[in-house]
């Protein structure tokens, strides 16, 4: 009963929101929107965080003088929600998310960046909006390794999305690990806590009602230093900008994932 009562919460707050988020963007010059629409993400997270009693928070603080790539480790499709409690973010999702009822509107509302992996030539034009939310003073959320996983590892990259800031001189990768310490008000070692997230066997509706079931989580989400992308391309910024999340997850870097994923998306 629980799970689906939050449910009916988290949609109800989501409409009312997301429509008067909506009117507050269009009647924003073009301009300013971007930071707008982050904004009132960042808001609108918040609330959904707080339906479900999920307490996020933040070690470490992200640079505030200049726009990035965020960069982060991918456990459940609530990732985006709770890593946008924390900060004003451009979130980068699956197309096909574009095409869902709802849904749709909401990500659309909300500025997200749609990226198609299914199709190579699809990268360069996700690259060029990521650079215009970068330019426009909004750092951009990605989960390069494309899936979700299980918390024990962080996958190999995908190094497309690093494409938008490799090389320039202003341009960088700041690395996020996402862990779960306690759930249902009891500590938790931080593996078994990801596996809880984990949305690595469940249909979409099925992994949220499960999570909606909890009586709560505590979250948090540790913040590295940036890695600088002067100088280096999409391959390098990926796999410095991978060892830096796996050392904050304080995960053993395998053999195998030292050379990341050369895949775009």
């Amino acid at each position: 009963m629980r799970s689906y009562w939050r449910l009916f919460k988290v949609m109800v707050i989501t409409l009312v929101y997301t429509s008067y988020a909506a009117l507050r963007v269009r009647l924003r010059p073009e301009a300013e929107r971007p930071a707008l629409q982050a904004y009132h993400q960042m808001i609108g997270s918040q609330l959904l965080c707080r339906a479900v009693r999920f307490r996020v928070s933040m070690q470490g603080v992200p640079p505030v003088d200049k726009p990035m790539l965020y960069v982060c480790n991918h456990l459940s499709a609530l990732d985006p929600i709770l890593l946008g409690s924390q900060a004003p973010v451009a979130f980068a999702g699956k197309a096909e998310l574009n095409t869902w009822p709802f849904f749709g509107w909401v990500c659309r509302t909300y500025g997200m960046l749609f990226v198609d992996r299914t199709r190579r030539t699809s990268t360069t034009t996700f690259v060029k909006q990521v650079q215009e939310k970068l330019k426009a003073g909004v750092s951009v959320l990605v989960f390069p390794e494309g899936t979700t996983g299980w918390g024990d590892v962080v996958q190999a990259f995908k190094t497309g999305s690093f494409e938008a800031v490799a090389g320039r001189e202003d341009g960088a990768a700041l690395p996020l690990f996402l862990d779960v310490t306690a759930v249902d008000n009891q500590p938790t070692e931080r593996e078994k806590g990801r596996r809880v997230f984990s949305h690595n066997e469940e249909a979409f509706m099925e992994h949220c009602l499960r999570l909606f079931g909890l009586k709560n989580a505590d979250i948090q989400v540790r913040v590295g230093e940036p890695v600088l992308a002067d100088g280096r391309n999409r391959k390098e910024l990926a796999r410095l900008t991978h060892q830096a999340v796996n050392a904050l997850g304080g995960l053993a870097l395998a053999e195998a994932d030292i050379a990341t994923a050369d895949e775009r998306g």
